[in-house]
């Protein structure tokens, strides 16, 4: 199975205050890596991590270590990623999940990790639901 990795699940683990810090960290451990993302998903967790340096650290060695394998491109997926923001702007899609819901368009095997319930609305290739991995 390939895992896309979302923000959320990255936060989660490295911020033990996180509500979903527990789940998160369960899950990680049964999934096999190495976990596919971007660069979107990336700024987005850094950002959310930013008062926790040695958090941000954590993230950028998953990068160097390929845990945490760079697997998108937006130049060259930029015409679909800016259809599904426009198609989902009532929503606030943001580039990282826009950009996500395109890796499963481009690996339909793929499952997203995420804490974000939005990937519930979201369809991939028009109407296909996403396969996703969230919490309850």
């Amino acid at each position: 199975m390939t895992i896309i990795l979302d923000a959320g699940p990255i936060v989660a683990i490295l911020n033990k205050n996180d509500p979903y810090h527990q789940w998160a960290q369960e899950q990680a451990a049964q999934l096999r890596g190495p976990f596919l993302t971007c660069e979107s998903v990336l700024t987005e967790a850094t950002l959310l991590l930013r008062n926790y340096p040695h958090a941000v650290r954590k993230v950028m060695d998953r990068v160097a270590d390929k845990t945490f394998q760079l697997s998108f491109d937006l130049s060259e997926q930029l015409q679909p990623v800016s259809e599904l923001m426009a198609k989902y702007e009532d929503i606030g899609m943001s580039l990282a999940d826009a950009c996500l819901v395109r890796m499963t368009e481009l690996q339909p095997e793929a499952v997203i990790f995420s804490t974000d319930s939005d990937f519930g609305i979201y369809r991939r290739l028009k109407r296909q639901p996403i396969q996703t991995l969230l919490p309850d």
